[in-house]
């Protein structure tokens, strides 16, 4: 069969860095998704902050029933994305936050470890509580790393476009 091969990808058109995004300041947004299916890694979402809270004050964000406007808004104006999942077809919503400046912490999964490299777009934490808190506190506190992930995942992001 002749034809082309279009692989997986996100639209930058629509999630891209908004100029009028605001990030929040203090204390920290942390953006999750909860979605009530084992393998989401809900339970390691929700005691990672649990961890994350006795070391820095933060808020968590939690999308739910949003326009992709809405989406965009909101991975603009948080600090940082902690997705937990385990498997993925194609994980999209760290290649989004990664289209809107959204520095990622994850876990080790396989659909997202397509793009996500560890130290170089993202961080990619051992799957516990404690290595979660500690990566997004990482790059709550690190100005210069949270720059260079925030950088990387931009041209990841342009790879999918």
């Amino acid at each position: 069969m002749n034809g082309e091969y279009i692989g997986n990808g996100v639209n930058l058109r629509r999630f891209k860095l908004l100029s009028s995004g605001q990030k929040s300041g203090y204390p920290f947004r942390v953006m999750a998704f909860l979605r009530n299916i084992p393998w989401k890694g809900d339970k390691l979402i929700v005691d990672a902050i649990n961890v994350l809270k006795t070391k820095l004050p933060c808020v968590v964000v939690i999308p739910r029933k949003v326009t992709d406007e809405q989406l965009v808004r909101l991975y603009n104006e948080s600090d940082v994305l902690l997705y937990a999942s385990k498997f993925e077809g194609f994980g999209y919503s760290p290649l989004e936050a990664m289209a809107c400046g959204l520095p990622v912490v994850t876990t080790k999964c396989l659909g997202i470890d397509e793009y996500a490299q560890d130290g170089i777009n993202a961080l990619v934490a051992d799957d516990n509580p404690v290595s979660l808190a500690s990566a997004i506190k990482a790059v709550l506190i690190d100005e210069k790393l949270k720059s260079k992930l925030v950088k990387a995942g931009l041209e990841t992001a342009k790879q999918y476009d």
